[in-house]
């Protein structure tokens, strides 16, 4: 019997060891765990800051470009210190920087954000695009202080204001002479041999902003559509006018409710749209509204800029203005005849049969006259 007892606690002796054990082994595997999580914790608390840097480097390396622009001060175009300026200015200041098109340059480097994250270096590169736009890449490289690294890149598009005025057939700050002898029509409507088709095709848009002279008594112009104007309205002599019913300007009788040209066309004189609001789709507009809530036939803008923007406000197309635009042309014209007239002028009587230049690329300082079809750009510089 008490051998029996004794190999009883023998045995529970070794159980209670191996249970001691397995309680022990359990422990030492939670504290490896925690600690392996804490490790972890760590590792990405280290690489979350590095991530963070780079992030703060871009709006570093974005603001670094932005608010020297803004605070610079430019000659050719001029725009002075505080002012956005236009689209060019934004380019001129770039290149003076030396970010050129195709450039990159390195503009913040070793810059602490906070604890023991940094912004390594911030390098920012310029692409120009068709249509007057650049594209700013910023690449940042952030870091934490054992050597966890990151990097950011992001890539802002600069252009100037979008110009909405494209829905007018034709949209200038002064017409005179156009409006003695012309016909303004909707080209689909005019080819269309579709008689389904009839009275589906919108009106003519057409503006004058500043400044709008029309012929009395001989004239013969037509208008299918609107016809707006703002500024003063004179006759072919230069006296003003309060209404154009003198003239032989017609019209064409529009839907009332979607403003399409009426088929079978209907002949109508220029009527004056009046009343407040204005109701819409009328065929003339006199004094057209400046302020956009009253615009109520349409946004019509309150000027038209020029191919060559008159960066001085003088009204003339200074060299300085010209040279401006002209060094941005990269297209080449080939092909066809061309026929440069560098200085004096062309002392034909015809068109000349054979050209005195085989291509151009760039610029050409004089007068070219072009026979055939000889303009033809490289890819990279149509636009659609």
């Amino acid at each position: 019997m008490k051998n029996y007892l004794k190999s009883q606690r023998g045995v529970a002796f070794i159980i209670a060891i191996s249970v001691l054990l397995l309680v022990l082994l359990i422990g030492l595997v939670s504290l490896k765990t925690s600690t392996t999580d804490q490790s972890i914790s760590s590792n990405t608390q280290r690489s979350t800051r590095a991530s963070y840097a780079a992030e703060a480097g871009v709006m570093l390396g974005r603001q670094t470009i932005w608010n020297s622009y803004v605070n610079a001060v430019l000659t050719s175009p001029p725009k002075s210190a505080g002012s956005t300026g236009d689209i060019n200015a934004f380019q001129t200041y770039l290149a003076s920087i030396g970010l050129s098109n195709g450039a990159c340059i390195k503009v913040n480097a070793n810059h602490t954000v906070g604890g023991s994250a940094k912004v390594d270096s911030v390098k920012v590169s310029r692409r120009d695009k068709p249509g007057n736009v650049t594209e700013l890449e910023i690449v940042s490289f952030g870091s934490e202080a054992d050597g966890i690294n990151s990097k950011i890149g992001a890539v802002y598009t600069v252009t100037g204001v979008p110009f909405r005025g494209f829905d007018y057939a034709l949209l200038s700050n002064q017409v005179n002479c156009i409006m003695c002898h012309a016909t303004f029509d909707n080209a689909d409507r005019f080819w269309n041999k579709d008689a389904s088709k009839n009275g589906s095709f919108d009106r003519i848009k057409i503006a004058s902003l500043q400044n709008l002279m029309v012929r009395v008594g001989s004239s013969d112009s037509k208008v299918y559509g609107t016809l707006y104007s703002r500024g003063i309205v004179t006759d072919n002599s230069g006296n003003p006018l309060s209404s154009i019913s003198t003239s032989t300007i017609s019209g064409m009788k529009l839907d009332g409710s979607n403003g399409h040209i009426v088929e079978p066309l209907v002949s109508t004189a220029l009527s004056n749209t009046t009343g407040s609001p204005l109701s819409q789709y009328g065929n003339l507009y006199m004094n057209y509204p400046t302020d956009e809530a009253d615009m109520t036939d349409g946004y019509l803008p309150d000027q038209f800029p020029p191919a060559i923007p008159d960066l001085n406000g003088n009204k003339l197309v200074d060299d300085n203005e010209f040279d401006q635009i002209k060094n941005q042309v990269t297209g080449t014209i080939s092909g066809g005849v061309i026929y440069g007239v560098s200085s004096g002028s062309f002392s034909g009587s015809a068109l000349p049969s054979t050209g005195n230049l085989s291509s151009i690329s760039r610029t050409y300082d004089g007068n070219l006259i072009l026979v055939g079809t000889p303009i033809l750009l490289p890819i990279s510089d149509r636009v659609g």
